[in-house]
């Protein structure tokens, strides 16, 4: 593999990276119970970035060929649940 030297995967990686760190600071904040949802909203975003950036020139790596529907299976759910979360705060999961 040459390397490609356009500059979209790099974006695309340092946003995948961004949003892991932002998954994982919201994985840690207790202060609304939703947070936990949220964070796993956004790892499934930042998922798929890194799945982008595995695609569009990065690596290849066979990881993302075993689990290609992450980002459809867990977006719904985890956005359902967070608001859910956020709506009704005394309801407990």
């Amino acid at each position: 593999m040459t390397s490609d030297p356009s500059l979209l995967p790099i974006f695309i990686l340092f946003g995948a990276i961004q949003a892991l760190i932002f998954s994982v600071v919201l994985l840690f904040q207790r202060k609304h119970p939703g947070s936990i949802f949220f964070s796993a909203f956004i790892f499934a975003l930042a998922y798929n970035g890194f799945e982008t950036f595995n695609w569009a020139g990065g690596p290849n790596y066979q990881i993302f060929d075993l689990l290609p529907f992450i980002t459809i299976y867990a977006l719904g759910p985890s956005l359902y649940l967070y608001i859910e979360s956020y709506l009704y705060p005394r309801k407990v999961f």
